[in-house]
């Protein structure tokens, strides 16, 4: 069977050959003069899409900025009223005198209170609510104060702050002299990786165990607290205050009356790291 040989066009053929190219450019113009208001909307909901998107980034960014500073605002406010009450006792001047310190964390604990209301589901919650209950805890208002840090503790994205808020939990329930209820909360600590949680626990662990005279488990508390944190400004004096303790229980032990450890009053601890 002869084979089929294709016939080869020509130059002058192949020029008079339909281009493709201009074929469908012919017909893409055609139908857009048919169709142009198609076309022009679908242009402006395109330009309309570029446009929203830009818009919706900007907002978010002035959003996270607005919250960012209104935190930051909250925070500076928080930490004036610190150093105005730390003034006020250790150097008190004209600046100081008359200032209300309770009043100041009130005004604190209002900013961190609204940005809670206006921003609940932002990703600074945790540190918002942290400084609400020191706020609180500063003001005296020991509820609140609890309330806030029990919130912060049962949230996800809480970190180290949950140690934190359980730690002041403990301390508020301190300075009210309720001891058992503070040991609970430090106790819960004891193995914490939160350095300053964890300090803070043993010594004031150690503390509510003497307020409730076991002063053995005391002594237990504050070596702990000296291994492993002689650096920190908690553990300063400790080593006199174990002796004070030694000298008790061996008096106890021998049936002797103990005057020379006195009972520690309740004080302040640090809230904030």
């Amino acid at each position: 069977m002869a084979r089929k040989i294709k016939k080869k066009l020509s130059r002058k053929e192949l020029l008079r050959e339909e281009d493709e190219f201009i074929s469908f450019t012919e017909e893409a113009t055609e139908w857009a003069s048919e169709n142009w208001p198609l076309l022009l909307i679908a242009i402006g909901v395109a330009a309309i899409i570029v446009v929203v998107g830009i818009l919706v980034k900007s907002s978010i960014a002035d959003s996270k900025l607005r919250l960012a500073n209104q935190v930051n605002e909250a925070i500076t406010n928080y930490t004036d009223a610190s150093q105005t009450e730390v003034m006020s006792l250790f150097s008190p001047d004209e600046t100081t005198a008359g200032v209300d310190i309770e009043k100041n964390y009130e005004d604190s604990a209002y900013k961190f209170e609204k940005l809670m209301r206006d921003e609940p589901k932002t990703s600074k919650q945790p540190v918002v609510m942290f400084y609400l209950g020191n706020s609180f805890l500063k003001s005296a208002d020991y509820e609140k104060a609890r309330a806030s840090y029990g919130k912060l503790a049962a949230m996800e994205n809480a970190g180290s702050l949950a140690d934190m808020a359980l730690y002041n939990t403990g301390m508020s329930y301190y300075m009210e002299g309720n001891y058992p209820e503070a040991l609970k909360s430090f106790e819960k600590l004891i193995e914490s990786e939160t350095p300053t949680a964890r300090v803070g626990s043993l010594v004031y662990a150690g503390k509510c165990l003497e307020e409730t005279k076991k002063p053995e488990k005391a002594i237990e508390y504050y070596r702990l607290a000296i291994d492993a944190y002689s650096d920190s400004k908690l553990t300063l004096g400790l080593e006199s205050r174990i002796n004070m303790l030694e000298l008790q229980v061996k008096n106890i032990g021998s049936g002797q009356e103990n005057t020379s450890a006195p009972t520690t009053a309740p004080e302040e601890g640090e809230d904030e790291k």
